[in-house]
């Protein structure tokens, strides 16, 4: 239980906590007291206690940007479960990455600070998972939440990545849902249905940034969408292609072929692909598609797929309007 401690004279402790709350202290830990206090850190003093840290963990820029991104918009919880450590030196241990965040956010947050803990102490510090997006859908009742999980990691990412591909953060369990209620649930069993029936079983690509682009695409233009997606997994079967103009349906089609036959070779003989690249992929194929442009074969420049991710970056900030919230005040 925790009781109220009114012995606490350390200047040090005065100089770093602003808006002192009442004081407490917690069972003792192997003859050890951890004493704490509820406290309101603001960005500059976030910045003071970085600067004493010890033997913290690299800080990832991902959890970084998820963290910055809920605190802009009131929407971080964390801090009433999960408290700022320090050792006896009144050394910071643990809260890198939420004492960063509210330095690059500007908002204050109310924080429990802990202290008295020792190096050991850390090994057992953030080892509980947390959960993930699937799981987070799956309480809230939606089917298929593995697939539908990887559906919204790839949609959150063609909104939230930098010029060049790269993550900046991951959804956290509100954007989650935010994208997941943005469609229907009929629209994603009959997605999810889509992509079992032919995209699984003729190329064995990945589900998330399939999914996710047919469903971009089918709000960009529905007819054109259903159309290139028959020819790529019909390619040259499919009566609609005209192959002397070089239809990008079917180079696509002939790329996903060899790709799905190098993936059956025995792991050191194949070549792997990321799912990002399929995406550059299936993206370039669409612009040439919607655009008329003929195609004989799928590019090997590399800077055509760059410039390819660029415009569905845009394509997907510009038609997945999905509220993710307001940023609040500073």
């Amino acid at each position: 239980m925790i009781t109220a401690h009114k012995k606490w004279n350390s200047a040090q402790k005065q100089s770093y906590v602003l808006e002192l709350g009442d004081e407490f202290i917690l069972p003792e830990i192997n003859g050890r007291i951890i004493t704490g206090v509820h406290s309101k850190i603001y960005p500059s003093l976030a910045e003071r206690l970085l600067k004493t840290s010890v033997g913290n963990r690299v800080t990832k820029s991902k959890g970084r940007w998820r963290l910055i991104h809920d605190m802009e918009r009131d929407e971080y919880k964390a801090h009433l479960f999960d408290p700022i450590r320090f050792n006896t030196k009144d050394q910071l241990m643990d809260g890198h990455h939420r004492l960063i965040a509210i330095t690059e956010s500007g908002v204050p947050q109310i924080m429990q600070c802990l202290y008295g803990y020792t190096k050991d102490d850390m090994l057992s510090f953030d080892q509980n998972k947390g959960r993930t997006v699937a799981d987070t859908l799956k309480i809230n009742g939606k089917a298929n939440p593995i697939k539908r999980a990887s559906v919204i990691a790839w949609i959150y990412t063609t909104i939230h990545s930098d010029s060049i591909g790269r993550q900046v953060s991951k959804p956290g369990s509100k954007d989650a849902m935010r994208i997941s209620d943005y469609f229907s649930d009929d629209l994603w069993q009959a997605q999810i249905h889509w992509y079992d029936n032919n995209v699984k079983s003729t190329f064995g690509l990945p589900s998330g940034p399939i999914i996710a682009l047919r469903l971009l695409y089918d709000i960009v233009n529905p007819e054109m969408s259903e159309d290139f997606w028959d020819g790529v997994f019909l390619g040259k079967d499919n009566t609609y292609l005209d192959e002397n103009k070089g239809d990008a349906r079917n180079a696509l089609h002939t790329k996903l072929v060899k790709m799905h036959r190098e993936l059956r070779k025995p792991n050191a003989l194949r070549k792997e692909w990321t799912p990002a690249e399929v995406m550059r992929w299936v993206h370039y194929a669409w612009m040439r598609y919607e655009a008329g442009q003929p195609l004989q074969q799928m590019t090997s420049r590399k800077t055509a797929y760059d410039k390819a991710w660029v415009n569905l970056t845009l394509l997907a900030k510009k038609h997945f309007v999905i509220d993710f919230g307001q940023k609040v005040s500073r």
